[in-house]
């Protein structure tokens, strides 16, 4: 048994050699046939010839002498306009134009109804400013609207006087109320109405006076009273305020 494995040993490494070699000889073979292959087959180049650049192509020329016909299925017509009956557009102009006419026409009359309001207005202020600018002859400090005004007033005093239960005829105090800018006016007005009898005193504030008469009810007597003592208020650049009385029963 141990003379029989080397030789099987042996007998292997010569089987395992000629197949080796075998192998070898095949890749020969197969290199030589592919060789073979290559050099028959020759290598293919595609070559393009190169383009020739373009030349500018020559503009075609005409006779300007030349004249061409174009001939027209048929000849082109104008529209006609001379329908007698107006558009639609010219219906709407005409009723704008219209509206614009009526309405000028209502506004200029409204603007001269309006333009103699004013003119009536303004103669009336005029009429007005005159008639209070416009003094009394008898007290040339007073306007004529001042003394109207002071009629009335003493009126309803009378008036109120007499609703109250007062007797006219019963003499009792009559205050009357002035007042000034300044001492100088004052103290001028005082000697003024002291010499026509007349009692002064103090008023609430600094320059204003209370000016006492004992008198009746008696509407010409107590008119011209409170007219001369206005007057003279304002002579001396002051105002009459007004005058007031106790009820006498």
């Amino acid at each position: 048994m141990k003379k029989l494995i080397p030789a099987l040993a042996v007998l292997g490494s010569a089987v395992a050699f000629a197949v080796y070699k075998m192998r070898k000889e095949e890749q020969k073979q197969l290199l030589a046939e592919l060789d073979e292959d290559l050099l028959e087959e020759e290598p293919q180049f595609h070559h393009e010839e190169p383009k020739s650049p373009e030349l500018p192509k020559e503009e075609p020329t005409y006779d300007t002498n030349q004249s061409i016909d174009i001939p027209f299925a048929k000849p082109l017509e104008r529209p006609s306009f001379t329908s007698e009956e107006p558009t639609a557009t010219e219906t709407v102009m005409e009723d704008i134009q219209q509206l614009f006419k009526e309405t000028a026409e209502e506004a200029e009359t409204k603007f001269q109804a309006a333009e103699e309001k004013v003119q009536e207005f303004a103669e009336d202020v005029k009429d007005a400013f005159h008639e209070e600018e416009t003094y009394n002859e008898d007290y040339p400090h007073l306007t004529n609207r001042m003394v109207d005004d002071i009629n009335v007033m003493v009126r309803e005093a009378i008036e109120k006087l007499a609703k109250d239960g007062d007797v006219h005829e019963h003499e009792r105090p009559v205050q009357h109320m002035v007042s000034f800018h300044n001492k100088e006016d004052m103290e001028a007005f005082k000697s003024r109405v002291i010499n026509k009898g007349f009692v002064i005193t103090k008023g609430e504030n600094e320059f204003d006076l209370v000016v006492l008469h004992i008198s009746a009810i008696d509407e010409v007597k107590l008119i011209n009273h409170i007219l001369y003592i206005a007057d003279q208020a304002y002579a001396f650049n002051g105002e009459y305020q007004g005058w007031q009385s106790k009820v006498s029963f």
